[in-house]
């Protein structure tokens, strides 16, 4: 209360040096990685200089509504690059840019090359823009696993696992030497699933109807003649040519700039008190464990199964959702699920205090790419659970086993 006046002073201050000058009329973002929904939680001073945080769903979507009240700006150019993003994680793009051009702003893809998610994201922007010589790579969906069993039991070494049912395939690539029909039954059904949100989404892109959409995926990949050809793009322009092609319509062309230097020049909102109620924010994200929370200090360059992965310990998971329900501050909670399971005991001590937070407070679920196993467990005590689409859920149950070596040492000894 007493840093507030202050705080407002230096608000007009800053606002009076910001309406000097004008913002890009375009604001370049580069989406070269896969984007967390959530900020990354702080970290250690010497962490802070190990790694960069990363850009975040909430974090882009709060640029691109500063951008969307702004007059100045006339829209936003979206440079794709290839990560490899989950399903969920494109559609909360395709939202965030749909909002945006509802704000009557434009948006434009431009990409060196197309992958079938950067191209599923660049079919909810007014235009997509292809590099001279660059190309839309193969369009669909597939996978692949791999079965370790035969090559283990060379060596002497089994896995003994009991599973719930056929369908909790967890542990699959242990105990069995090729895919089994529910595994596959499982991932044709996810496949075909995604198979029709792409063949929807380049429908109302590119104007077409169900079958010329899938003659469209049919016939990839194309260069860029055959891009333009077969309309699956509507120009073939170098990154210097995009002010001259933004402009054109103006006779002139644009300024492009960066976040950063556009937001030097945006005025920001108002300081509040912000000393009223609020809603709390708690986040199961990785593999659940007993203990504490975790991540490594930097991010690998690729993933690392288990090693790389995020830990969700019910001891500081607990603790938080304790402290929520007894904060009278807190009118509601959303929790953030993203997670595939882990510990059965992590998850039903998680479980049991969600449920007292949503006892005392409304407690609002929201899935992730993934909230399977324990991961849909701890959702449970939610009055609602909302999902996209493409958000991979359910795999409900338990299973357990071993590493049997009884006969490895026989060999070796």
């Amino acid at each position: 209360m007493f840093l507030f006046p202050f705080r407002y002073l230096w608000w007009l201050v800053s606002s009076v040096r910001r309406s000097i000058g004008k913002p890009p009329e375009f604001v370049i973002f580069v989406l070269e990685e896969n984007l967390p929904a959530l900020p990354d939680p702080p970290r250690s001073f010497w962490q802070r200089f190990i790694a960069r945080p990363r850009l975040s769903i909430k974090e882009l979507g709060e640029r691109f509504d500063a951008i969307g009240r702004d007059q100045r700006i006339k829209g936003v150019v979206l440079h794709l690059r290839s990560p490899g993003m989950p399903m969920s994680t494109l559609q909360d793009l395709r939202e965030l840019v749909a909002d945006l051009r509802r704000s009557g702003k434009r948006v434009v893809a431009w990409a060196p090359a197309y992958t079938t998610g950067t191209y599923y994201l660049a079919c909810a922007c007014d235009q997509i823009l292809l590099m001279p010589s660059g190309m839309i790579g193969s369009l669909g969906f597939a996978t692949s696993g791999m079965f370790l069993a035969d090559g283990l039991a060379r060596f002497g070494i089994s896995a003994d696992f009991v599973q719930v049912s056929p369908y909790k395939s967890a542990a699959d690539p242990l105990t069995k030497s090729k895919m089994s029909p529910e595994l596959r039954e499982q991932l044709t059904w996810l496949l075909e699933s995604q198979y029709e949100e792409l063949v929807g989404a380049i429908a109302e892109a590119r104007s077409l109807d169900q079958a010329g959409a899938k003659q469209l995926i049919d016939g990839s990949p194309y260069g860029d003649g055959d891009g333009i050809e077969k309309h699956a793009v509507d120009r073939v322009l170098a990154e210097e040519e995009l002010p001259a092609h933004l402009g054109r319509d103006a006779g002139n062309p644009v300024r492009i700039g960066t976040w950063e230097r556009a937001e030097s020049k945006m005025r920001r909102p108002a300081p509040t008190l912000g000393r009223g109620k609020y809603v709390a924010l708690m986040r199961v994200e990785g593999t659940i464990i007993d203990g504490h929370s975790g991540r490594l200090p930097a991010r690998p360059p690729i993933d690392i199964p288990l090693v790389g992965e995020d830990r969700a310990g019910d001891l500081s998971v607990v603790q938080l959702a304790r402290q929520v329900a007894a904060d009278k501050r807190a009118a509601a909670a959303v929790l953030y699920v993203n997670s595939r399971g882990g510990s059965s005991t992590a998850s039903e001590a998680m479980r049991a205090a969600l449920q007292l937070v949503a006892s005392r407070k409304p407690l609002v679920v929201v899935m992730g790419p993934v909230a399977a196993s324990g991961g849909y467990d701890v959702a449970t005590p939610g009055a609602w659970i909302v999902a996209r689409p493409g958000t991979l859920t359910g795999s409900i149950g338990v299973l357990g086993g071993k590493i049997v070596t009884g006969a490895l040492w026989t060999k070796l000894l």
